[in-house]
């Protein structure tokens, strides 16, 4: 008996699973449209770079690579035979960590040059075939590096040049539709950047070129008009969330700041008597599904930039929580103070 009362309540229990995991999954998806999202991978590349001091050449190759993140902005548009055309434009940065952001260290009669890649931009085409919720795609366009070249003399002095190289992409992915305004994709690009060319107010001459590949996961949120037919204006999805998935973020923007006072004391580790105002800002995604009933996965990544007051250094309770000291890199004329991990600019 007891078996007999046991079958069917398993089925209803798998005809209950089913029928929710259908209400979460779009039967059909209407791809057309404007959307934005954030992304997060890793990146790997390699360098070749050649300095030349005292007519001498130097020739170096180094891989580098890490942790990314970023964000994309696009449009897409559907055919009625599901072939879809688009157009994608997106930033990734580099994680601070030294390893992922040195293109090249080259030694050099008069100094170390360093290649410091900052982020990679692209603009890209899409084509695709959508078989709802999937749609596969491929892209191609045009890339654009941001990088520094630093020259560190032995006085402790570095000449410092900016640098915008420009390059191609191409790359393929798959998107999930996993309600009618989120979108999940899984990505591959591949850059190839054309030669820089940097001569310093010393004399030494750096030139590279380097490609950088991208394994990257992201979520987008298409960007509905009021009005349009495909827009949520009621139930779970409008807010972001649905029986299944939660969807949510959060841009965090402080700015700080104080008139000039009187400091006789002040040092290296004080908080400077001069004026001054620094600003911090953060961004954070929560994504979470329920897995099965009691279990959940979420996925939280978090991106941070900016500027403590006097890097953070000279304050007993800090006013803003988002500079913080850290013991991350930071460069020798900076006497080895700590600033906000994130403040990147601050130990270029």
């Amino acid at each position: 008996m007891t078996a007999a009362v046991d079958k069917p309540a398993r089925a209803t229990d798998a005809s209950v699973g089913n029928a929710l995991a259908a209400s979460t999954r779009p039967a059909s998806y209407d791809w057309t449209g404007f959307y934005f999202g954030g992304h997060t991978g890793v990146a790997r590349g390699t360098a070749s770079a050649t300095a030349w001091s005292d007519l001498t050449p130097i020739p170096s190759r180094n891989t580098f690579g890490g942790p990314i993140g970023g964000a994309q902005l696009g449009y897409n548009y559907a055919l009625p035979s599901h072939i879809l055309l688009g157009f994608e434009s997106d930033v990734s940065f580099m994680n601070y960590y030294e390893s992922n952001g040195v293109v090249a260290l080259v030694p050099a009669a008069n100094g170390t040059i360093t290649e410091k890649l900052d982020y990679v931009a692209t603009a890209r085409g899409r084509i695709g075939y959508a078989f709802a919720p999937w749609m596969i795609y491929g892209t191609a366009g045009l890339a654009a590096a941001g990088g520094r070249f630093l020259n560190e003399l032995p006085s402790g002095e570095v000449d410092k040049e900016l640098r915008l190289r420009f390059g191609w992409v191409v790359g393929a992915g798959v998107e999930y539709a996993l309600t009618p305004s989120w979108i999940a994709r899984l990505e591959y690009l591949y850059d190839g950047f054309g030669k820089s060319d940097v001569l310093f107010p010393t004399g030494e001459r750096y030139v590279s070129s380097s490609t950088v590949q991208m394994a990257r996961l992201g979520l987008s949120r298409k960007l509905d008009w009021p009005g349009d037919a495909a827009a949520p204006t009621t139930g779970a999805d409008a807010g972001g969330q649905n029986d299944r998935w939660q969807i949510h973020g959060q841009l965090t923007y402080v700015q700080q700041g104080y008139p000039s006072f009187r400091s006789p004391y002040e040092g290296t580790q004080s908080l400077s008597g001069a004026s001054q105002t620094r600003n911090t800002t953060s961004a954070t995604a929560f994504v979470g599904v329920r897995l099965w009933d009691g279990g959940e996965f979420f996925y939280a990544p978090e991106v941070a930039q900016g500027f403590g007051l006097s890097g953070t250094l000279g304050l007993g309770g800090f006013s803003n929580g988002e500079a913080q000291k850290a013991g991350f890199p930071v460069s020798p004329l900076q006497h080895g103070t700590y600033v906000c991990p994130a403040d990147h600019r601050s130990w270029w």
